[in-house]
């Protein structure tokens, strides 16, 4: 659940819907296979952990598009070489897995984007939101396309542990990567993260100890670290050898940090009148000293005017998009059944690939 000033996204599951669009060019040759994975509830890392011991292919086989929302009802492409042993149909609690067809090569540019449904829930001012919505179908109004707040993790430190990654500086990263916990997290986890830093004795760590530690289902790609962490006892092959996927999750927080940060410094800088939505970085003091090249919040800046983005520097931009252009298909308000006295917004939308819905959401409730 996220609760905004103008209302609540993601109450409950079903109220968050997204649909991965995509547009196949050819059907030809069996070197790969393709799968529609439905998933609702769960992260697509833990589905991939979960598909790999079921179909007893290696984790580092399976390549999607782009990461999901993990509290929502989501449907996606799945791909992985061609099995010749597969199940056409699996079905989970939480997900379900259907193949499709195979292919000769699979082109990054079948995926055009994402379609959601969205309910926004408690909505008290329709009159506010509405304006909004209206300035964006009439294009009166341009929003910056800021990469998602999900990439900086449930800690809001993925870039930092990515800066430290880039740096070849492996111990400091398996440090915040294991042990800083946040606010933000599970009891359980936070448990575990605590535990994890007394078996650290300066750059030294105490690895048969640490595997064990009973790991709450939240840290399962903490469980692969420590495993190969296990065989080598030496952080820098552990990095190397851990899952390319998971890895480059945290360099490329680093590089979304960035971008972020030289969208935001330009709107403030632009005198013009905006709002910002903050994110606190919430872990202990104790390891503030790794922190200490980085601010403290992470801050989305949305302006409240039209805004010429055109001056903004191309280095900083990194062939990305700075605007988000959402496709608003349809949209109306109903009293909310939920939440009396309220209102509740249902609406449709299209957006291209890479850019997020969170953007979106927070400027039409933001504010």
């Amino acid at each position: 659940m996220i609760i905004h000033k103008q209302g609540i996204v993601k109450y409950q599951e079903q109220d968050f819907i997204v649909s991965e669009k995509i547009i196949v060019k050819s059907l030809k040759g069996k070197n790969y296979s393709v799968f529609l994975l439905k998933k609702n509830n769960c992260s697509l890392f833990n589905v991939i952990m979960r598909l790999s011991k079921i179909l007893k292919v290696p984790i580092s086989n399976f390549h999607f598009f782009g990461e999901k929302d993990k509290y929502a009802i989501t449907k996606q492409i799945l791909y992985t070489p061609k099995l010749n042993f597969l199940e056409e149909h699996i079905n989970s609690r939480d997900f379900e897995l259907i193949h499709l067809f195979d292919v000769e090569e699979i082109d990054s540019s079948w995926m055009i984007g994402n379609k959601f449904n969205i309910t926004v829930r408690k909505i008290s001012n329709i009159i506010e939101v509405e304006e909004k919505i209206k300035k964006i179908i009439n294009r009166e109004i341009k929003i910056p396309n800021y990469y998602d707040i999900q990439r900086f993790g449930k800690r809001y430190i993925n870039h930092i542990i990515g800066y430290y990654l880039l740096n070849s500086k492996y111990y400091e990263a398996t440090y915040l990567f294991l042990c800083a916990h946040s606010k933000n997290e599970n009891h359980k986890v936070k448990k575990v993260r605590k535990i994890l830093k007394d078996l650290f004795n300066g750059q030294s760590f105490n690895i048969h100890k640490a595997l064990e530690i009973k790991m709450p289902q939240y840290m399962d790609i903490e469980k692969i670290f420590l495993k190969i962490l296990s065989k080598n006892n030496n952080f820098k092959k552990t990095w190397k050898e851990f899952p390319y996927k998971w890895t480059s999750l945290f360099k490329e927080a680093f590089y979304s940090y960035k971008f972020n940060k030289s969208l935001a410094d330009y709107i403030k800088n632009s005198n013009v009148n905006y709002f910002i939505q903050k994110y606190e970085i919430n872990v202990p003091e104790e390891f503030h000293n790794l922190l200490s090249n980085f601010e403290n919040r992470i801050e989305l800046v949305y302006p409240l005017v039209q805004l010429d983005f055109q001056k903004l520097s191309l280095k900083d931009l990194k062939n990305r998009n700075p605007l988000l252009e959402p496709l608003i298909y349809k949209y109306n308000f109903e009293k909310d059944e939920l939440f009396e006295g309220y209102y509740k917004l249902n609406i449709e939308f299209f957006l291209s690939r890479g850019s997020f819905a969170t953007n979106f959401l927070n400027f039409i409730l933001g504010g």
